[in-house]
């Protein structure tokens, strides 16, 4: 298996970008972990979700500034967790808060201004999960906005 893993200056992201698979990636692990025994985020485990070109970004949200273990986020700014690729659907969860409503959105390339919306969720509290299909060009950026 190769990959690239592209890093940016001036922003907490970064893309891990697929090349040549021995496999589909059914006997492996994927996901992003800062530091051992802190939280982590996963793509997928052992589904066999990989295929040449495919590209997973992650962005990292600050959640604590003082040194003080976990805590809540300090802007109202809802976070998508836990993306898993099951089969050829996407899933992700996101805790919300009630009476806001969080507009689930994407588009297929991070140079595309237009925004489509997938599905409006009502704020209740609780956790809300979101399936979509994955399609065949394999290339999809999610954001999720709480109005």
């Amino acid at each position: 298996m190769n990959f690239e893993v592209r890093l940016y200056e001036v922003s907490p992201r970064f893309d891990i970008i697929y090349g040549e698979l021995n496999g589909d990636g059914s006997t492996a692990g994927v996901g992003v972990q800062q530091g051992t025994g802190s939280a982590y985020t996963s793509f997928e485990c052992h589904t066999g979700g990989l295929s040449p070109g495919l590209q997973l970004t992650f962005q990292l949200r600050q959640t604590s500034t003082d040194g003080g273990g976990p805590c809540a986020s300090q802007d109202s700014r809802p976070l998508i967790v836990s993306p898993t690729l099951i089969g050829a659907a996407l899933t992700f969860s996101f805790q919300t808060v009630p009476g806001k409503i969080y507009v689930v959105q994407y588009r297929d390339s991070p140079d595309d201004p237009i925004w489509q919306t997938l599905q409006n969720v009502p704020g209740d509290g609780g956790a809300k999960p979101i399936m979509t299909p994955v399609l065949p060009a394999r290339q999809r950026f999610y954001r999720l906005r709480a109005e």
